[in-house]
C-alpha cells in the first residue's frame, strides 16, 4: 500500500479504469513537460481514437488536465496536452507499485 496521502483515492480509482487509461497513465507527463495526445498514445502502443476518449475518462475522474502547449523560447501556442493531477500522480504511483 502506497504512503502517498491520496493512496486510499488512488486504490479506489485503479479498480475503475479501462486498459487503455492503464497504459496510458505511466506515459503521461506530471505537468512539466507535456505532450501532444499522438505523441502519449504512441509511447503506450495505444490508437490515438482510443487514447482520446482515455483521456476524456481520466479528466472527467480528475486524473488529468488539458490545456495549452507553449513553445518554450517564444511562449506563442504551439498545440494542446494533457497531464496528471496529484491524483493521477498517486495513482501512476501505485500502477508501479502493482507492476514491481
Amino acid at each position: 500500500m502506497s504512503a502517498h496521502p491520496a493512496s486510499g483515492e488512488a486504490e479506489r480509482v485503479l479498480a475503475g479504469l479501462s486498459e487503455a487509461e492503464r497504459l496510458l497513465i505511466p506515459h503521461m507527463s506530471d505537468g512539466e513537460f507535456v505532450y501532444p495526445i499522438a505523441y502519449t498514445a504512441a509511447d503506450a502502443g495505444v490508437p490515438v481514437k482510443e487514447a482520446r476518449v482515455a483521456f476524456r475518462q481520466l479528466r472527467a475522474a480528475g486524473l488529468a488536465q488539458h490545456g495549452v502547449l507553449y513553445n518554450e523560447d517564444e511562449w506563442q501556442p504551439c498545440g494542446s496536452g494533457t497531464w496528471l493531477t496529484p491524483l493521477g500522480l498517486a495513482v501512476r504511483a501505485l500502477l508501479q507499485e502493482l507492476n514491481q
